[in-house]
């Protein structure tokens, strides 16, 4: 959806909106906590299921305004900044939190 033409623009102005109004700043947060956070937390299986549901979010939502907002990464295709953030994000996820190491390219 941030990629494609019609409907990156929106969003890229709601991210902006939100990180400049209050009131857009709690929607959307809302908007994260229940879409977001509650839908994967039901999901997950183990202990602590909404504190790493919402661990993974922070990730996701961090990830995507670095990269669309403030262009980090922005010569990197979509797929290879999501790539990046699988294991350490499947670690966040996983019930025995287990250590996640880097593969060596």
């Amino acid at each position: 959806m941030w990629e494609d033409p019609r409907t990156g623009p929106p969003l890229r102005s709601l991210a902006l909106a939100a990180l400049q109004d209050d009131a857009q700043r709690l929607a959307m947060r809302g908007y994260l906590e229940r879409e977001l956070v509650v839908a994967l937390a039901d999901r997950l299986i183990g202990p602590h299921r909404e504190r790493r549901a919402r661990a993974a979010a922070y990730v996701v939502a961090g990830t995507v305004l670095s990269h669309y907002i403030l262009g980090l990464n922005a010569d990197s295709r979509p797929a290879t900044v999501v790539e990046d953030l699988l294991g350490p994000l499947t670690a966040a996820l996983h019930p025995q939190g287990r250590a996640w190491a880097p593969e060596r390219r």
